[in-house]
This record gives structure tokens, sequence and C-alpha cells, in this order.
């Protein structure tokens, strides 16, 4: 019991470790993509 629920711990904090990662990644592009067109407005 112990052993199943220390692997389903793993399991879940894997995938958010994961979904966390990419939302990281999706937000660091947006706020790229936010900053570059304010630029270019800019000019």
């Amino acid at each position: 019991m112990a052993d199943w629920l220390l692997k389903s711990w793993i399991k879940a904090t894997i995938c958010s470790a994961v979904l966390f990662f990419f939302y990281h990644l999706f937000i660091s592009q947006k706020l790229e993509e936010d900053i570059s067109t304010k630029s270019k407005e800019q000019e």
C-alpha cells in the first residue's frame, strides 16, 4: 500500500513539474511576444 502511494505521489510530482515547465515556457514566450510588439509600436 505504502509502495503504491509513493509511486503515485512520484507520478503526480513529475506530472505537475512537467506541466509547470510547459506553462512557464508558454508564459515567457507570450511575454517576449508582447515586449517585441510593444517595442515595434514605439519605433
